[in-house]
C-alpha cells in the first residue's frame, strides 16, 4: 500500500475525510499522489465568526506539523477576513473568521505523507 501512496497513482481519499460536504464548507477533491496530500474545497458563506474547528481527516493521512491552507477569494470584499485556517497534526480542520464572508471562497493544501 505505502508503495502506491508514494508513486503517480492517485488515491481518491475523499471518502476517507470524516467531513466532506457541510454548512460551512465543501471538499471538491481529496487525493494522495506521489507521497503528498492533496485537498480542494470551498469554504461557504455560511461560515460563522465563531472558531470552527472539526475533526476532519484521518490521523494516518494528517500532516507532520501544523499546514495553512491557501486561500484565493473571488472578492477584494473578503480579503483578510479569515484570520487563521489550518489541518492541525491530529487531524482537525480549523478555521476563525474575524468577519461573516461576502462570498463562498476556495481553498487548496498540500503537504507531504508523514511516513
Amino acid at each position: 500500500m505505502l508503495e502506491k501512496l508514494m508513486t503517480l497513482y492517485e488515491k481518491n481519499i475523499l471518502k476517507e475525510l470524516y467531513y466532506s460536504d457541510t454548512y460551512y464548507f465543501k471538499i471538491d477533491k481529496a487525493y494522495i499522489k506521489n507521497g503528498m496530500v492533496y485537498i480542494h474545497g470551498l469554504f461557504l458563506n455560511t461560515l460563522s465568526t465563531e472558531p470552527y474547528t472539526c475533526n476532519f481527516i484521518p490521523k494516518k493521512y494528517a500532516p507532520k506539523e501544523n499546514e495553512i491552507l491557501k486561500i484565493s477569494y473571488p472578492a477584494k470584499e473578503d480579503i483578510g477576513k479569515v484570520t487563521a485556517k489550518w489541518i492541525t497534526r491530529s487531524g482537525n480542520l480549523e478555521i476563525w473568521l474575524n468577519e461573516k464572508l461576502s462570498y463562498n471562497i476556495h481553498f487548496q493544501i498540500t503537504y507531504p505523507l508523514n511516513i
